[in-house]
Formats: C-alpha cells, sequence, structure tokens
C-alpha cells in the first residue's frame, strides 16, 4: 500500500515506473503496464546478453523515473541468486549508476517468499 501511495502522488511519473524482480502486481495496483516485455526477470529466466542490453536501451530511451526493487532481487527464498552478482550483472550495474534509493518498505533481512516478508525500495533516475 505504502509503495503505490507514494506512486500515486506523482501522476505524471507513475507511467514510468519499472518493478523488478518479479513483482507485476504492482502494474495491477497502479493500473500502468510494464516498460519492459518481460514481467519476470528471476534467473530461472535466462535472460541472455542480446536481452539485457535491450533492457538497458528500453530504460535509456523511455527514461523510467522510478524502479520498485524488490527484496527478491537479493535473495530468493533459500537460493543465493543476488541480481548483480550471479545474474544480470550489466543491468544491475545500469541501476546503480543512473537511479538513487529514496524510500524503503518492509523488512529486508527477512528471507523473501511469495507470500511473506515483502520488502521493496523505491528507486529514483538521476537526472543527468
Amino acid at each position: 500500500n505504502q509503495t503505490v501511495q507514494f506512486l500515486e502522488q506523482r501522476p505524471k511519473e507513475k507511467s514510468q515506473v519499472l518493478a523488478i524482480p518479479y513483482e507485476p502486481l504492482y502494474y495491477y495496483l497502479l493500473d500502468i503496464e510494464s516498460p519492459l516485455w518481460l514481467t519476470q526477470i528471476m534467473p530461472t529466466m535466462r535472460v541472455f546478453d542480446e536481452q539485457e542490453r535491450e533492457m538497458i536501451e528500453k530504460l535509456k530511451l523511455r527514461k523510467i523515473s522510478y524502479i520498485i526493487l524488490s527484496n527478491r532481487s537479493s535473495r530468493i527464498d533459500f537460493t543465493q541468486e543476488v541480481m548483480g552478482k550471479t545474474y544480470l550483472i550489466n543491468f544491475a550495474k545500469y541501476i546503480d549508476k543512473n537511479y538513487k534509493p529514496i524510500l524503503t518498505f518492509g523488512d529486508w533481512q527477512s528471507i523473501p517468499y511469495w507470500n511473506q516478508n515483502h520488502a521493496v525500495t523505491i528507486l529514483e533516475r538521476i537526472e543527468k
């Protein structure tokens, strides 16, 4: 609720939101579409280098204002997959370089499951 309320207060920019790695519920709650063709960016998706480059280009071209980054990016259930370390390394580097965290909701210390321990950080595009 807090994440949606925060983004709904920014009507011009709310259509410029990416929810990752697997948070399509936010697109429904905000009544927007994903800016990427993938709505699930998990290690099991096996995103190839060319697809990763395309994803970065879309972020650049569309000037995505906000990224909703869930704690599922740092550890999925009991696996050790970490976005930016074991998968989507260049994509994560682009995000780190071009976005800054502005708000966090939830507990990032708990192991995220599909139905509990959900946490997000909202990242905002750094204007250059």
